[in-house]
């Protein structure tokens, strides 16, 4: 595998890792499987680049990891405590726990719109006004700032619930909660205060920060409110 970006997609969540950033997955990993079975390791797996390629290791003391190219018949099997290189530029990584099995698709990718853009140069840093908004990341933030978008004269905190949001969304509460964290997290690092703090503090004003932020700095308009017709697309 060429030492592009790795996407990690299991069902509709993908995450794209650049060299120098790790992934685990497992029941309660950075890619959570799934929380409820029991048989499955809370970190059974992790994504890393190493001398120029992308590596899976298997941080499990059970579980085995099978690897599937695409492409061929050939496969892998990554016993626990071990890692290999990934041989393959598309593949599936397939995960056997109890009665239930898992399947992750991964792929080479180039840097594209499709992530949050990097900073350019050594030393450069991130702005707010770098980051490049996924389709799922916009239309999240217009169904957040859907009532203030209506009516400007909205109080700062009319924002529909986390759950009400989820099911205009035709999400489960557990992929919009990893979405807004994601997006917390990537406004943050490029400046933007007070969406991250305690767990009190994140939970309670985040989404107010966030909208008024993006709402202040036109990120979002009115004219956004059009991408809520195509909901949970």
């Amino acid at each position: 595998m060429s030492a592009n970006n790795l996407s990690v997609t299991f069902l509709d969540e993908e995450r794209i890792l650049e060299p120098g950033t790790d992934l685990t997955f497992g029941r309660d990993a950075d890619l959570s499987i799934d929380e409820d079975n029991n048989y499955l390791h809370r970190q059974l797996g992790m994504f890393s680049f190493q001398d120029g390629a992308w590596h899976l290791h298997n941080v499990g003391s059970a579980l085995s990891i099978e690897l599937l190219d695409h492409a061929s018949t050939n496969q892998l099997t990554v016993t626990p405590g071990t890692a290999v290189r990934l041989p393959f530029e598309n593949g599936l990584v397939r995960i056997q726990a109890g009665r239930a099995r898992y399947e992750l698709e991964i792929r080479g990718v180039a840097i594209s719109k499709a992530t949050i853009a990097p900073p350019e140069g050594p030393g450069s840093t991130m702005t707010p006004e770098q980051l490049v908004l996924t389709d799922e990341q916009r239309l999240l933030l217009v169904a957040l700032a859907e009532l203030r978008l209506l009516d400007r004269g909205a109080p700062i905190t009319a924002i529909p619930t986390n759950q009400a949001i989820a099911e205009r969304l035709g999400w489960t509460t557990t992929k919009y909660n990893r979405k807004l964290d994601r997006m917390c997290d990537a406004f943050a690092d490029a400046g933007v205060s007070g969406l991250v703090g305690s767990a009190t503090s994140r939970a309670k004003n985040r989404r107010v920060r966030l909208v008024d932020y993006v709402l202040n700095t036109r990120t979002i308009t009115e004219a956004d409110l059009t991408l809520l017709t195509g909901e949970g697309q």
